[in-house]
């Protein structure tokens, strides 16, 4: 079913937020001028619990976060009008763009939350772990800078196992079961909350790439 944007959402996307940045381009090289200790992108950010929380957590940080569907971002935008956060950015638009907003080496962490698995074998080039996607990351990923992925989807988390250890990424830390045990340094998205709530298995890993 399709949904009707609401009045709300359509007054607060076209407002000029601090943390709200149309034109990413024009930062490409720029985003950490105040000099944070990491810069962390969240390609796909859905109504932006995880990235708020993260920010929370990690005020020294930096993270910016991407989500393509402005319907879906206006939430990220609400959420933040009332938070006094000085270390988010937002940029709602397609992550396929993700070259041209920011310099090569520009980035310390790329997150990979709950991504949509694209099942079907002829959609694979969708998936955000396909080797086009990987060969992006590598180029702005800084030297040794890691992936973070979080995904329920069994297939889609062994598929991104074999691309990453095939295209020369070094898998750091991995779990079939990331939720079985406390984890406070790492917030939760909104799916992840709701896939615990059905006793699902939450898969993550860490990866990082050298470039030497």
């Amino acid at each position: 079913m399709r949904h009707r944007r609401k009045q709300w959402q359509t007054d607060i996307l076209e407002k000029d937020w601090p943390f709200y940045f149309k034109n990413p381009s024009l930062l490409s090289g720029q985003w950490n001028d105040n000099h944070y200790e990491a810069v962390h992108v969240e390609i796909g950010s859905g109504k932006g619990q995880y990235i708020v929380e993260m920010a929370k957590l990690y005020p020294n940080k930096l993270f910016i976060g991407i989500e393509m569907m402005p319907l879906i971002g206006s939430y990220i935008l609400k959420k933040l009008s009332v938070e006094n956060l000085n270390n988010v950015r937002i940029i709602i638009d397609n992550a396929d763009n993700i070259k041209e907003w920011f310099e090569a080496g520009e980035i310390d962490v790329i997150h990979l939350n709950f991504s949509d698995p694209w099942p079907k074998k002829s959609h694979a080039k969708r998936r955000l772990t396909y080797p086009t996607y990987l060969n992006v990351y590598k180029h702005l990923l800084k030297n040794h800078g890691q992936i973070h992925q979080k995904t329920d989807n069994i297939g889609f988390f062994e598929y991104s196992v074999e691309q990453l250890s095939q295209n020369k990424f070094v898998c750091l830390d991995f779990s079939a079961d990331f939720r079985r045990n406390d984890h406070p340094e790492d917030a939760e998205t909104e799916y992840e909350e709701r896939f615990m709530g059905f006793n699902q298995p939450i898969y993550r890993a860490v990866w990082s790439y050298s470039h030497d």
